[in-house]
C-alpha cells in the first residue's frame, strides 16, 4: 500500500509538471501588439530563420484554434486569423489583467491604440480575395475609388479591410495608395448630410455592407427608413453612408429625390402549392431562416449572388434560392385575410388597414402570418386574429400521423377530436407552427409539421 501511495503521489507531481493545454476564451478579446507600433512579421513556418509571408498593422484583433498549437515550438503561436500563419508569441496581448495564458506571453495587460493603416483606393475591376494562391476565391468586385485600410503588406498582394468590417486580399496593382491613413476605417469625418428615399415597393432604403453587388457577393443587405444620413463618400454610381451605427455602401439614386428607385420584382414558384420558400440570412443552405414564403408571393430583388438571391419581402429582408423565382406570377395566389374587430380594437394597426381591413398573406414566421394592406404596409399578426376572405379552391393536406385538432393555436388548448394518420383536412390558413384545417365540419388548429402537402 506504500508503495502504491508513493507511485501514485509521483504521478500526480509529473502531471503538475507537465505544460498545461491553452484553453483560450473565445470571449476574452486577444491582439497583435508591437510596443513600438511597428509591423508584425508573420511566417509560414514556426522560425525565425523562414522568410516572413508579410507583415500585419499592429493593434489588429487576432484568434487561434489551441487543437492547432504545437507547446515545443518555444514561443511560436500559429494563428488562425486575421491570417493563417505563425507568429511570435511575444506579439500577443490580452485584454483582461490576469489572461496571460502562455509563460513567454507578456506580463503587460494593457493595449496600446492600433497603428495608423495606410488608406487604399480601389481602381475599377478591383476584387477583393480571399487567399492569395491559385485556389483563392473571389468574395467581389469593389466600386471603383472605395477606401480600403491596409492592414497588411504580403508582397504583391494588401491584406485590406473594407466598409462594414469585411477583410480579404487585394492585388497591389488593383489599388492606389494614398498619403492617408486611419486608425478605423469605419470612423470617418462626414462630408455631408444627404437624405434617403425609398425603394418603390420597399419600407425603405437597400443598402449593402462592402462590396459591389454586380458581384453578387453581399454578405448581407439591410433597409433603412426614409431619413437624413451622414454621407462618408460618393463615387460613380454609389455612396458611403453612416446610419445604424456603421458604414454601409448605397446606390447614388436613392440620394435623389427624382431618381429611379425601382427595384426588380420576382414570383416565387414551388413545385407544389403547399411547399414554403425559406427566407435565410445569409446564402448558406444550413443558415437559419427567416421566414417561410408562400407560393407567388412577389418579392423585390436587391442583388444575386450564383444560385442565390437577397430579397425584400414586406418588412423583411434575406436570401432565397434563385431557382424558386419567376418574372412571372404562376397560378398560385396568396390567401387574403381581414383582421378581426376585437383584435383591430386592440391595437395600432394603421390607418391603411383601418380604412380596409385586408391582407394579402405573403408569408409565415413562428406563430404568425406575414401580410401586405393596400397601401403595401407588412404586418406580422397571430394566426388567430385573421379570417380567411378569399373563397378560392383551398389545399387539402394527409395527417402524416395521429394528431390533435385544437381549439386555439396553443399545445395545450382544448382538443376537439383526434385526426387519425392519412385523413385529409382542408387547410384555411397555412402557418410555420400551427395551421388553421376544416376536419369533419370542426374548425381548429394543428401543428403544421404533421401535415403532409
Amino acid at each position: 500500500m506504500k508503495r502504491l501511495l508513493t507511485l501514485l503521489l509521483a504521478l500526480a507531481l509529473l502531471i503538475a509538471l507537465q505544460p498545461s493545454a491553452c484553453a483560450w476564451d473565445p470571449d476574452v478579446d486577444t491582439w497583435l501588439v508591437s510596443t513600438d507600433g511597428a509591423p508584425i512579421p508573420v511566417y509560414g513556418k514556426a522560425s525565425a530563420a523562414s522568410k516572413p509571408l508579410g507583415t500585419l498593422v499592429s493593434g489588429q484583433k487576432a484568434w487561434y484554434d489551441t487543437t492547432r498549437q504545437n507547446y515545443d515550438q518555444k514561443g511560436w503561436i500559429r494563428l488562425g486569423g486575421p491570417v493563417d500563419a505563425y507568429v511570435r508569441a511575444e506579439f500577443l496581448r490580452d485584454s483582461t489583467p490576469d489572461g496571460v495564458k502562455y509563460s513567454t506571453w507578456p506580463s503587460e495587460s494593457a493595449i496600446l491604440p492600433p497603428a495608423p493603416a495606410r488608406v487604399l483606393t480601389a481602381v475599377g475591376g478591383a476584387r477583393l480575395m480571399d487567399g492569395t494562391g491559385k485556389k483563392a476565391k473571389a468574395l467581389g468586385e469593389l466600386p471603383e475609388g472605395l477606401r480600403l485600410m491596409a492592414l497588411g503588406d504580403f508582397g504583391d498582394w494588401w491584406y485590406a479591410e473594407i466598409i462594414g468590417g469585411e477583410k480579404g486580399y487585394l492585388r497591389k496593382r488593383e489599388a492606389k495608395e494614398t498619403d492617408e491613413t486611419v486608425e478605423n476605417l469605419n470612423i470617418l469625418p462626414s462630408i455631408g448630410i444627404v437624405t434617403l428615399y425609398p425603394a418603390d415597393g420597399v419600407e425603405g432604403v437597400p443598402v449593402y455592407s462592402g462590396l459591389d453587388k454586380t458581384m453578387g457577393s453581399l454578405r448581407s443587405t439591410r433597409k433603412d427608413s426614409n431619413r437624413r444620413t451622414a454621407l462618408y463618400q460618393q463615387g460613380e454610381g454609389w455612396a458611403v453612408i453612416n446610419h445604424w451605427d456603421g458604414n454601409w455602401l448605397v446606390e447614388t439614386r436613392f440620394l435623389e429625390e427624382d431618381g429611379d428607385h425601382s427595384l426588380p420584382a420576382k414570383y416565387v414558384v414551388t413545385s407544389k402549392p403547399g411547399n414554403r420558400l425559406l427566407l435565410r440570412e445569409t446564402p448558406e443552405r444550413n443558415d437559419e431562416y427567416i421566414a417561410k414564403l408562400f407560393s407567388g408571393a412577389k418579392l423585390y430583388c436587391l442583388c444575386e449572388n450564383g444560385n442565390w438571391t437577397a430579397v425584400s419581402a414586406g418588412s423583411y429582408s434575406g436570401w432565397v434560392q434563385t431557382a424558386y423565382l419567376s418574372a412571372e406570377r404562376g397560378t398560385d395566389m396568396q390567401p387574403t385575410v381581414s383582421v378581426t374587430d376585437e383584435y383591430m380594437s386592440l391595437r395600432d394597426l394603421g390607418d391603411s388597414l383601418r380604412a380596409d381591413n385586408r391582407l394579402t398573406l405573403i408569408g409565415s414566421v413562428d406563430d404568425s402570418m406575414i401580410g401586405l394592406d393596400a397601401a403595401g404596409v407588412c404586418h406580422t399578426l397571430p394566426i388567430e386574429v385573421l379570417v380567411r376572405q378569399d373563397t378560392g379552391e383551398r389545399l387539402t393536406a394527409k395527417a402524416v400521423s395521429n394528431v390533435k385538432l385544437r381549439l386555439r393555436a396553443e399545445t395545450f388548448a382544448k382538443e376537439l377530436c383526434t385526426i387519425k394518420k392519412g385523413q385529409r383536412v382542408t387547410v384555411i390558413l397555412q402557418g410555420d407552427v400551427w395551421s388553421r384545417v376544416e376536419y369533419q365540419g370542426q374548425t381548429g388548429y394543428v401543428m403544421t409539421r404533421y401535415l403532409g402537402f
